[in-house]
């Protein structure tokens, strides 16, 4: 970097981003990986010390699964969607599993359901699923995702349907009772996906389009 002489202006710039992307890195891996880390096996390790996850495809019925990985390294299946008539039970499950104070894990899946449209369905630790609730179009239609608020609820977004089909916000309480807390129109968003709750209680999230430039 100190380089004098022909050739020194040239090694100058290959040498100073390669000294700072070196530093960059150990900074990186001292400071900012371990915490993400940290949030990552707090949000996706049950109390079993197995993750948890499910896949849009795939298991017994290709309609998608809830799976789990030992800390051995032992994978297993522990739910195959659409193995009731019609996809009662779900199917093409969505965003990531929450596991309750109870260690039962909640989810939705994008499809299936009643009508077709998505479910909020939960998993007992014993691996028993039932469905909390199908999606009608007119309360929405295809949830994207769920977290559980500190209230103990579970808050979610539909990606469709609802009054101008643009999707919705929704609570659910753990025994299925469901109450649409917003519905999109285009002009304050559409086709949402997925919230986060920060620590001032407020929940934030996304859509995909919409707005008042309809980006």
């Amino acid at each position: 970097m100190w380089s004098v002489g022909a050739g020194g202006d040239v090694m100058k710039r290959i040498a100073a981003p390669m000294i700072g992307g070196i530093l960059t890195s150990f900074l990186m891996e001292l400071i900012v990986y371990p915490p993400i880390f940290a949030f990552w096996k707090w949000n996706f390790e049950a109390t079993d010390g197995s993750l948890y996850g499910t896949t849009v495809y795939g298991g017994t019925n290709s309609h998608g699964r809830i799976f789990k990985i030992s800390p051995s390294g032992k994978f297993a299946v522990v739910y195959s969607f659409c193995s009731q008539l019609y996809c009662a039970d779900g199917s093409a499950p969505s965003g990531t599993l929450v596991q309750a104070a109870d260690g039962s894990f909640y989810g939705v899946t994008g499809r299936g359901g009643a009508i077709g449209f998505g479910t909020v369905f939960a998993k007992t630790a014993e691996g028993v699923i039932s469905n909390l609730h199908s999606f009608d179009i007119s309360d929405g239609a295809f949830p994207v995702g769920l977290v559980q608020g500190n209230d103990g609820d579970f808050y979610g977004t539909t990606g469709q349907g609802a009054e101008y089909n643009d999707g919705s916000i929704f609570q659910i309480t753990a025994q299925g009772n469901l109450t649409i807390l917003h519905v999109f129109n285009g002009n304050d968003g559409r086709y949402p996906y997925g919230l986060v709750q920060a620590t001032d209680g407020s929940f934030y999230g996304a859509t995909n389009e919409g707005g008042a430039r309809n980006w």
